[in-house]
C-alpha cells in the first residue's frame, strides 16, 4: 500500500505542474465567441457584459471552454496540433488525459493528509481516488463538491481539473434543483453504462448554473 500511494504521488507531482503549465497555453486558445457563448450557457454573460461574483467564477467559465470545447477550433484540439509536443511526452499525454475529463459531484470518504484523498462518485456511485494536496489539507469528510475530474495518465487516479463548486448552498429551492439533476444524470449513467460527452457536458452546464445562480462560490470562499 505505502509503494502504491509513493507511486501515485509522485506521479502526481510531475504531471499537476505541467498541467497547469497547459491551462495557461489552452486559455491562449479561447477565442471571444466560445468564451460569450459559454458564459451566456452558464448565466455569465448578460446584456452583452461579462459578470461575476469572484474571480474563481472566471475559472469556472475558463474551465469549461477548455475541457468541453469540441472541434478542430477546441483548444486542447489546437494545442496537440501545435507540434508544441512530441507524442510521447508528458504534455501530450495530459492533454489526452484532459479530453476524457468528466465533471461529476463527490463527497469525501477518506482523507489521508498526504494528498491522497478516496471520494464517492454520486454520478456513478463507485469510490474514486483523487489527488490534491490543497484539498487534502482543507477538505472534511462527507463534504460534496462538483468539479471536473481528470484521469492522471498511468494510474488509476484523478486529479481535480480546476475550480470547485461546493453543493453546501442555504436555500431549498436549490437544493431541490441540484437534487434533481443529479438524480436524472445518475439515471442516464446507469441506463447507458456512464455518460456520453454530450450529457457530460449538458450535466454540468445545468449544475453549474444552478450553483452559481444561488452563490455557491461564496460557502467555498468562507470555509
Amino acid at each position: 500500500m505505502i509503494s502504491h500511494q509513493t507511486n501515485i504521488l509522485e506521479t502526481y507531482s510531475r504531471i499537476r505542474p505541467l498541467g497547469m503549465q497547459l491551462n495557461q497555453q489552452l486559455l491562449r486558445h479561447i477565442d471571444k465567441s466560445t468564451m460569450q457563448k459559454v458564459g451566456k450557457e452558464l448565466g455569465l454573460f448578460k446584456r452583452g457584459a461579462f459578470v461575476f461574483g469572484s474571480e474563481e467564477e472566471t475559472n469556472v467559465l475558463v474551465d469549461f471552454c477548455i475541457l468541453f470545447a469540441d472541434g478542430p477550433h477546441a483548444p486542447i484540439t489546437q494545442l496537440q496540433r501545435s507540434d508544441s509536443f512530441t507524442p510521447d511526452s508528458d504534455e501530450m499525454q495530459i492533454l489526452e488525459a484532459m479530453q476524457r475529463a468528466i465533471y461529476s459531484v463527490f463527497v469525501f470518504d477518506e482523507i489521508d493528509g498526504t494528498g491522497i484523498i478516496r471520494a464517492h462518485d454520486y454520478l456513478t456511485g463507485n469510490t474514486i481516488v483523487l489527488v490534491d494536496r490543497g484539498l487534502s489539507d482543507t477538505a472534511l469528510p462527507n463534504f460534496a463538491l462538483a468539479t471536473n475530474l481528470i484521469p492522471i495518465p498511468g494510474i488509476n487516479a484523478f486529479m481535480t481539473g480546476g475550480a470547485a463548486l461546493p453543493l453546501d448552498i442555504k436555500d431549498e429551492n436549490g437544493k431541490h434543483e441540484v437534487a434533481a439533476i443529479i438524480a436524472r444524470f445518475h439515471s442516464f449513467a446507469e441506463e447507458e453504462g456512464g455518460l456520453s460527452r454530450k450529457r457530460q457536458r449538458l450535466f454540468a452546464k445545468q449544475l453549474i448554473r444552478i450553483l452559481l445562480r444561488h452563490n455557491a462560490m461564496e460557502h467555498m470562499e468562507t470555509r
